[in-house]
């Protein structure tokens, strides 16, 4: 009887995969840069919104 995956169970093949792959130097750098990128996007974002509610909070 084959069981439904679980997505509260690690997919520690997927894993075993993205570590060997990181292992590469150029890749691991090509993904500090995305992570870095996405980062600091994510920082400007909330940096804007509490801009913006500083900003509507003064105003009324």
């Amino acid at each position: 009887m084959l069981q439904k995956p679980n997505d509260s169970v690690p997919n520690f093949k997927m894993m075993n995969d993205a570590a060997i792959a990181l292992a590469d130097k150029e890749c691991r750098a090509a993904f500090v840069t995305e992570c870095i990128h996405k980062i600091e996007t994510e920082i400007e974002r909330v940096c804007q919104r509490s801009a913006m509610r500083k900003s509507v909070a003064h105003t009324e």
